[in-house]
């Protein structure tokens, strides 16, 4: 839909797949969400030709208040949000020195907080906190829907109190609301109160609350740590990696052009990493990558993506927060005094797994806050 105001032209469309409203004045063009009264129909251009994108009512998420140029002659879009898209990495405990508190994530907000565009801008802003005691909904979590973050990334290390009725509910608005959501947890009932969270809590199977449902995978895989029961499949120690295997069709998030398939191939290892699969009857879910138990041989499920849709942001269920913590890249950084495992070096001495790592922490973060993939960064 095209109109003119004020000698600017006024084009609602969806840009690689996002809803946009362009009004493109003299020298400079701007974009922000659809409104509703787009059509399906499409449209030409002031030059007569057809633009390379699709003008469809389709629901609008938050680009951040995106700013968008045009090169006439080939009509290739160049995205830069004018703010970065703000993320909380959170954990489900209270800062306790000797356990998996925010703090032992350094690396991963480090990272994600130097990625930045091809202008020198920052593309995140990172909050990075504990929760607070959990005799009561914590400040943030329990208000999360009506805040202005964009992302979520859910680090549930508490064995089953780690978030109350409000927290869970909140969490659940704010990915209704558009949110994207990244959960993930850990062995046996590790991180187990995240059940209750709508979708993708589900995708989640522990020890005493909702198990796997296939009876077959309910039981001991890694036999080394024998204080851990199932869930427990062993991809190797920390510090070294694991080869992924990924189910196709490949999705954005395991994407990587300068790999040799096209694709990530690697994440890091962990003695016992938990369970996830898609829920039945969510036609948004589906299993996007495997691992294989370096004990058993058998294959198990890393990665449950769930696609954006007109009621849920888009969000990922994982196996194992320790594919972000600070000792599974790095073990020099050290790990809780009940970690018992002697850690492997392998990662540190791959460039390759360590910037395929890398890669896929930066393609979450576009995902889950709809920015494109392909949109250079410096």
């Amino acid at each position: 839909m095209a109109n003119e105001d004020d000698g600017c032209q006024v084009v609602e469309a969806a840009v690689m797949g996002r809803a946009l409203s362009i009004r493109s004045c003299t020298g400079h063009t701007h974009v922000g969400a659809a409104s509703p009264r787009s059509t399906n129909q499409p449209h030409d251009d002031a030059m007569g030709g057809k633009p390379p994108f699709t003008v469809r009512r389709t629901p609008a998420r938050s680009l951040h208040g995106a700013s968008i140029r045009f090169d006439r002659a080939s009509w290739q879009p160049e995205m830069t949000p004018m703010r970065p898209s703000r993320i909380l990495l959170q954990t489900t405990i209270p800062t306790v020195e000797d356990d998996w508190h925010i703090g032992r994530f350094s690396l991963l907000r480090d990272h994600l907080a130097n990625v930045r565009d091809i202008h020198g801008k920052p593309l995140f802003e990172i909050t990075a906190r504990d929760r607070e005691p959990p005799d009561a909904a914590d400040s943030v979590l329990s208000r999360i829907d009506t805040s202005s973050f964009d992302q979520l990334w859910l680090f549930a290390v508490d064995t089953g109190d780690g978030l109350t009725d409000a927290d869970c509910e909140a969490i659940t608005r704010f990915r209704q609301r558009g949110g994207g959501l990244l959960v993930l947890r850990d062995h046996m009932d590790l991180g187990s109160s995240v059940c209750t969270l709508g979708g993708v809590g589900p995708a989640h199977f522990f020890h005493s609350k909702n198990p796997d449902p296939d009876p077959s995978r309910r039981r001991v895989d890694d036999t080394v740590t024998r204080d851990i029961s199932w869930p427990n499949y062993h991809s190797g120690a920390n510090g070294d990696f694991q080869c992924i295997k990924i189910v196709p069709p490949l999705h954005p998030v395991l994407r990587d052009p300068q790999s040799p398939d096209g694709a990530i191939r690697y994440l890091p290892s962990h003695p016992h990493e938990g369970a996830v699969g898609a829920p039945p009857g969510d036609a948004t879910a589906r299993v996007i990558a495997t691992g294989r138990s370096q004990s058993t041989g058998q294959l198990f499920n890393l990665v449950v993506a769930f696609e954006p849709s007109a009621d849920w942001g888009p969000a990922i269920a994982e196996s194992t927060f320790h594919h972000f913590a600070d000792y599974n890249w790095n073990p020099s950084t050290g790990s809780p005094g009940f970690v018992s495992e002697t850690p492997g070096d392998a990662l540190a001495r791959s460039p390759e797994a360590q910037r395929s790592i890398r890669r896929y922490v930066r393609n979450l973060a576009f995902w889950l806050g709809g920015i494109p993939l392909d949109m250079p960064t410096a």
